[in-house]
């Protein structure tokens, strides 16, 4: 078996392996995409709970103000308490808010970096394929060089 033989094998597993490796990195890279989408709902949970956490906190401060003040003989909905109400209102209200407005920017921060991961996926796989190319290519001109394609007859 000549070199040239040998070479052009040998280019022809390179080319495969280069095309193989680069649909493992592909691989790779869509799982990560996959953790990071699954991280950002993670997170945007999280930032959900927060937001039920400040209702429950707002609904329990208020029940407060209006017990002392009843117990203590005044309208509760009226005068003082009812502007401890109102203040506690407005303090959750926008605690909650930006709670939700977290939990939009962690899901949306999650598909961002999926994307990025997709997008490597992409060029992996593609790379894999040029390298491949270029094995071939290599091998094709080493073959010219040596003397044509007719110096691959196997004796």
């Amino acid at each position: 078996m000549s070199f040239a033989v040998i070479g052009a094998i040998a280019s022809g597993v390179s080319a495969v392996a280069q095309i193989q490796a680069g649909k493992a990195q592909a691989r790779a890279y869509q799982a990560q995409a996959k953790q990071a989408e699954l991280q950002g709902r993670q997170q945007a949970i999280q930032y959900r709970q927060q937001g039920v956490a400040v209702l429950q906190r707002i609904r329990q401060n208020i029940s407060a103000t209006r017990a002392r003040a009843a117990g203590a003989g005044l309208d509760p909905f009226a005068g003082t308490p009812a502007s401890f109400q109102r203040y506690a209102l407005q303090q959750g209200t926008e605690e909650y808010q930006i709670a939700q407005e977290n939990a939009a920017l962690a899901k949306i921060g999650g598909e961002q970096q999926a994307y990025q991961y997709q997008a490597a996926a992409s060029q992996a796989r593609r790379q894999g394929y040029i390298g491949a190319l270029s094995s071939v290519g290599t091998a094709a001109m080493g073959i010219e060089a040596a003397g044509g394609w007719d110096a691959l007859k196997i004796s």
